[in-house]
């Protein structure tokens, strides 16, 4: 019983917040993106940015711009539970 309140109480919610997070930072990069292409004048299909993370890499694919995120490297994590 124990474990099914853990869950739905506080992994669950935990889960749809980083999911939503996600969503809302891939959007924004999107339209961020074509707001550069489209202010700059850029006709390339193509555009790489230069982030901490490495290079983000953005290809225009007709009317959706594809998007190739910086990976950083997994490592171990030690989550204690109580």
């Amino acid at each position: 019983m124990r474990r099914y309140f853990l869950f739905f109480f506080f992994l669950l919610p935990l889960f749809v917040i980083v999911i939503v997070v996600v969503v809302v930072v891939v959007v924004v990069a999107a339209a961020a993106v074509d707001a550069v292409a489209m202010v700059t004048g850029n006709k390339a299909d193509r555009l790489t940015f230069e982030t901490l993370s490495g290079p983000l890499v953005a290809v225009r694919e007709g009317n959706f711009i594809s998007m190739d995120f910086p990976l950083n490297d997994p490592h171990p994590l030690q989550v204690h539970i109580r």
